[in-house]
C-alpha cells in the first residue's frame, strides 16, 4: 500500500481518500460511490475539527451514526452554535467555502447594548477591521431586551474570515453574547435540536450547488462613511461700539459752557490773589489833591 508515492508499513497511518492518492498493489483504491451531506445544529463548547487532541468534545462525537468519514465543510468557532455542513464531497466543500461564491451565511447575534439605525447601516456598508474592509451585508434589527441592555439582531455576510461577525460588532463597540449561524444560503437550521444532524434532501443539495455557481453580479463599491460635521467658525470677536456723533448744535452748547466755566475759574483766581491776606490791612487808597485857593 503506498500514500502518495510512499510506502506504507505503519499500522493506524491515516490518509484522506478525498485528497491523497491512495494505491494498493499499485492500483488506485477507487473512491467511495455515495457522497454524503450532514447538517449538524453545533451546541457550543464543540470544537469545528477532525481530531483535535486538546478539545474536549469534536463535532465528529455529534456524528458517529453517519454511516460514511465526512468533514466540516468551513468553520464555526467553539463559542458559536448552529447549522454546520458535513460532506465527504470535497468538490461540494470547496464550491461553498470559496470566496468568489460568495455563500451568504445569517447568524442571530445577541450583543451588549442598545444597536441603533445608524449602527446597522454601517454593518451594511462594511465595517473598517484591522485585516481590511468587510464586503457589505446584510443587517435586521430583530428587538431589545431592556432588562439585560441586550440587541437582537440578524446579520447576513458573504466572506468567511475568522470571527468576522464578532470582530465587526466590536469594532461598533458592541460585544457579542451569543451567535448561532442560522442560515447557509437557502438552507434553514429550523426543527433540529442543538446536537442533532440528518441528511439533506437531493433538492436541498442542488439548491446549494445551483446558488454557490451561479454568477454573481459585481458589488457596487461600500459607499463611504457619511462625512464628519464641519467644526463651527470660531466665534467673532465682539464689535467695538461707534462713538456717536452728536448734533453740531449740541457740541457748540458744550464747548461754550466748558468756556464760561474756564472764565468763571479764572476770575475766581484773579479775585483770590487781589484779597488782602489775614491780619493786613486793606490798601489805602491815594488821597486826591484839594481844592485850589480863591
Amino acid at each position: 500500500m503506498a500514500v502518495n508515492g510512499r510506502p506504507v508499513t505503519e499500522p493506524g497511518t491515516r490518509a484522506d481518500p478525498e485528497v491523497d492518492d491512495i494505491r494498493v498493489d499499485g492500483r488506485p483504491l477507487a473512491p467511495s460511490a455515495k457522497h454524503l451531506y450532514v447538517l449538524l445544529n453545533k451546541p457550543t463548547g464543540v470544537v469545528t475539527t477532525v481530531r483535535d487532541p486538546h478539545a474536549p468534545r469534536t463535532v465528529m462525537s455529534l456524528v458517529k451514526g453517519v454511516p460514511a468519514r465526512v468533514y466540516p465543510v468551513g468553520r464555526l468557532d467553539a463559542d458559536s452554535a448552529g447549522l454546520l455542513l458535513l460532506t465527504n464531497d470535497g468538490d461540494f466543500a470547496q464550491l461553498l467555502t470559496h470566496p468568489s461564491h460568495e455563500m451568504p451565511k445569517t447568524y442571530r447575534v445577541v450583543v451588549r447594548g442598545r444597536i441603533g439605525e445608524q449602527d446597522l447601516d454601517r454593518l451594511r456598508r462594511g465595517v473598517e477591521l484591522e485585516d481590511g474592509r468587510t464586503a457589505p451585508g446584510e443587517a435586521r434589527w430583530v428587538q431589545y431586551d431592556r432588562t439585560n441592555n441586550a440587541s437582537v439582531i440578524d446579520l447576513t455576510i458573504h466572506e468567511g474570515r475568522n470571527r468576522q461577525v464578532r470582530r465587526m460588532l466590536r469594532a461598533l463597540g458592541f460585544p457579542v453574547l451569543a451567535l448561532t449561524r442560522t442560515q447557509i444560503g437557502p438552507l434553514q437550521l429550523k426543527g433540529l435540536a442543538p446536537g442533532v444532524w440528518r441528511c439533506l434532501r437531493p433538492a436541498e443539495v442542488e439548491a446549494l450547488r445551483s446558488l454557490a455557481a451561479s454568477p454573481k453580479p459585481p458589488r457596487a463599491p461600500a459607499p463611504p462613511p457619511p462625512a464628519p460635521a464641519p467644526k463651527p467658525p470660531p466665534p467673532r470677536p465682539p464689535a467695538r461700539p461707534v462713538p456717536r456723533r452728536e448734533p453740531a448744535a449740541l457740541d457748540r452748547a458744550k464747548e461754550e459752557a466748558r468756556e464760561l466755566d474756564r472764565r468763571l475759574r479764572e476770575v475766581g483766581r484773579r479775585g483770590r490773589e487781589g484779597a488782602p491776606r489775614q491780619g493786613q490791612a486793606p490798601p489805602r487808597r491815594p488821597r486826591g489833591k484839594g481844592r485850589a485857593g480863591a
